[in-house]
């Protein structure tokens, strides 16, 4: 395996620590180094595609790449073609995989690239494997000819019995070899004892008084850094993780049998080779190992074991930090109870340190470090778990809140937001519809509300005078007409101002919606009156003329009107048989009703506002008292709706029949009584009133009677 191969299989966490990627807001991937994406949710991370890792943007750039590499040539700006420098910016990143097998441009033996010319010759080795990677290494010969000729007992019988207190028994159940003649590089040799991983690694110790300057210990070179595991590790106990191999062989000696995983990084440095081996082996367990990791107590052993201890425990392996020593190697200025200071120097001391010391001072010092954090890592591992469940129990809920459901807990929902929306329906508890018979019997609260009349009752009408009247208190209202133009509909207001303030006056010249539109009151004082006090008060009303607007551009269209808004507004759609769903997978009239009905529902409750949607009834209930099934394929409005409000003519006898031909007569008279029946109201209960409707000044009159009887608001 070549720096490449070692980097692609590298884990997602990894290759963000190294290239410093951010955190994203959904706390499962980064932001994204070239769109900047996931600052307000997901961004980028690795995902399966073919049967591989790779990285993708889910963003704006929505970027791909097939592999670590080819990610990290991306954000380091280098061309993947440009093997050389990539691998060279590789190693650079990942220095614990700096020792395989790639050569730099411009070394002897660098990568070839070009085939030979014609007639020249190639040496055996670079024929054999011409892409310049090394042969596999095997030391099995060197392991037999050392144990064949050189006796790892006399050695150790030489050294009074333990060679830095490791005894024979230790070092020859680890397989370990005496090579007196080892070469340490070419023609260097020196006596070493030999520590082997396995067939394909061993670790050489120098056992000789050695220089200052010359090379004490290590591994072959070329060959790829691994885990020592001194004892295999266990999922039950705690296992630790030292710095050295004599480290590890030191720990094993005087713990004995006792189960507990025990593995050496090599180097304090190792750390992302240490993760990425962990990864590996079980990065797909459900409960994973924990780990108490001793380096030595120097600051290299400090820093780099917080940084393994952070990264174990982001992947979900409780891991603590201890260190062999009481106190971190250096010199330090101490001052006494008297204020003098004093300049002391510890050592550093590392597992085999201690052993040399006696076997009972590293044994009382393993044995406070488990007794100490093995609490701790028993409350890591539940804690864990528990944001391992709420993860998933996030996912689920966010997979089914993609679908259309939302999901709410007690806990999370009183926490949260539940005196917010109390704080905001309680806004609206004072807000009235200015009909004060409507007002006595209900609270005109955020909710989509259904309003249902016969053609030319004055549903249009009503809906625009309870607009006007809430637009006078100061709320905001839009109203959406796929029918009337804004001529229509603002003529209505001055009709009927004009009306209520003088209705003899209004009378006698006649000034009805019909006439004025016409022209024939165009010289009328009091209309051009009328019309210059509604442009001076401004007041709080929209009308968009939606024409053929679809229910999806409807909504899109109202978004920036009420998302974002301390109060949203109150909107009218008129009406709800004539607005296009523009869904080809819908093919009946009812199926297309309820689709636009549906998500209407929808982003009233999205956004809290408040919704009237003008309905026409069946002509089958034309002469029928009004009920749930006089609205046009009503099985959408009368489960979502949070109010039904229905107007028909009062032509209605004590015993509940229709008089047909009253309701024929009343219909064409210009002042006629009205009877509103709030069929369903989610917010208290159903109710009837009067009202008397003067059709040629489109104004409605609330009307009380003195046998009329309905509930008050609470009842």
């Amino acid at each position: 395996m070549d720096i490449f191969d070692d980097v692609n299989s590298a884990p997602e966490a990894q290759i963000a620590w190294r290239l410093g990627l951010e955190q994203a807001k959904d706390g499962k991937s980064y932001v994204c180094p070239i769109c900047e994406h996931g600052r307000g949710g997901d961004g980028i991370r690795q995902k399966e595609f073919k049967g591989k890792l790779t990285w993708h943007c889910y963003g704006r750039c929505g970027s791909h790449w097939t592999s670590n590499a080819n990610f990290i040539a991306a954000v380091e700006g280098i061309d993947p073609d440009d093997t050389a420098e990539l691998a060279k910016r590789l190693s650079e990143l990942f220095p614990e995989y700096s020792n395989s097998n790639f050569f730099f441009s411009g070394d002897k033996k660098s990568k070839q690239k070009n085939p030979p010319a014609a007639g020249s010759e190639m040496k055996m080795s670079e024929q054999k494997n011409p892409a310049g990677e090394p042969e596999p290494r095997n030391f099995s010969k060197l392991y037999e000819l050392c144990r064949k000729n050189y006796s790892l007992k006399k050695f150790v019988d030489k050294c009074g019995g333990a060679w830095r207190s490791l005894t024979y028994e230790t070092l020859d159940e680890a397989g370990c070899m005496y090579n007196p003649e080892y070469m340490i590089a070419e023609g260097f040799k020196r006596p070493c004892l030999l520590v082997p991983y396995d067939d394909e690694l061993f670790y050489f110790r120098r056992v000789d008084e050695v220089p200052e300057g010359e090379e004490k210990c290590g591994v072959p070179k070329k060959v790829k850094r691994k885990l020592y595991v001194a004892e295999p590790i266990s999922l039950k106990l705690p296992n630790i993780i030292v710095e050295s191999e004599l480290d590890a062989l030191s720990v094993k000696q005087v713990l004995g049998k006792s189960d507990i995983g025990i593995i050496a990084t090599g180097s304090a440095g190792f750390v992302q080779m240490t993760v990425g081996e962990l990864e590996k082996k079980f990065g797909g367990y459900d409960k994973k190992p924990s780990f108490i990791i001793m380096f030595d107590n120097d600051g290299t052993g400090k820093e780099k074991g917080e940084l393994l201890a952070k990264e174990l425990r982001s992947l979900g392996y409780p891991a603590e930090l201890s260190f062999f020593g009481e106190h971190m190697s250096g010199t330090y200025d101490i001052s006494d109870s008297s204020g003098n200071t004093k300049r002391i120097t510890y050592p550093k001391v590392d597992a085999n340190d201690l052993l040399q010391k006696g076997k009972a001072e590293l044994f009382g010092r393993l044995i406070d470090v488990l007794d100490q954090t093995e609490w701790k890592l028993q409350d890591q591992y539940e804690a864990m778990q528990t944001a391992k469940a709420k993860a998933l129990e996030a996912e689920r809920i966010a997979a089914m809140e993609k679908s259309g459901m939302k999901i709410f807990s007690f806990t999370e929902y009183f926490a949260a937001d539940f005196f917010r929306d109390i704080e905001l329906t309680a806004k609206y508890s004072s807000r009235k519809t200015g009909f004060e018979n409507i007002d006595e019997a209900q609270i005109f609260m955020p909710g989509l509300y259904v309003l249902g009349a016969l053609p030319a009752s004055g549903k249009t009408t009503f809906a625009w005078q309870l607009l006007n009247q809430l637009a006078g208190n100061g709320e905001p209202c839009i109203y959406c007409s796929y029918e009337m133009s804004k001529t229509e509909l603002f003529t209505k207001s001055i009709v009927r101002e004009l009306y209520k303030d003088n209705p003899r006056l209004s009378e006698r010249l006649n000034l009805t919606s019909v006439n004025i539109r016409r022209g024939a009151c165009r010289g009328s004082k009091e209309l051009v009156t009328q019309a210059a006090a509604f442009t001076k008060s401004g007041t709080n009303l929209r009308v968009i003329e939606s024409s053929n607007m679809s229910i999806t551009e409807l909504i899109e269209g109202l978004k920036p009107f009420v998302v974002g808004v301390d109060k949203p507004p109150t909107v009218c759609v008129d009406y709800l048989q004539i607005i296009p769903s523009k869904s080809s997978k819908l093919s009946s009239a009812k199926e297309k009703i309820d689709d636009v009905i549906l998500r209407l529902k929808d982003f009233q409750r999205e956004t809290n506002s408040t919704l009237l949607i003008i309905s026409s009834f069946n002509r089958e209930n034309y002469w029928e008292e009004v009920s749930f099934k006089a609205f046009k394929e009503s099985g959408a409005i009368e489960y979502s709706a949070d109010s039904i409000w229905a107007l028909q003519n009062y032509g209605v006898d004590d015993n509940g029949r229709t008089d047909k031909e009253e309701m024929i007569k009343m219909s064409r008279e210009r002042v006629r009584k009205v009877k509103f029946s709030c069929l369903k109201n989610r917010n208290g209960s159903a109710y009837d009133c009067m009202f008397r409707y003067y059709a040629a000044y489109d104004y409605f009159e609330p009307l009380k009677e003195e046998n009329e009887t309905r509930p008050k608001i609470g009842h």
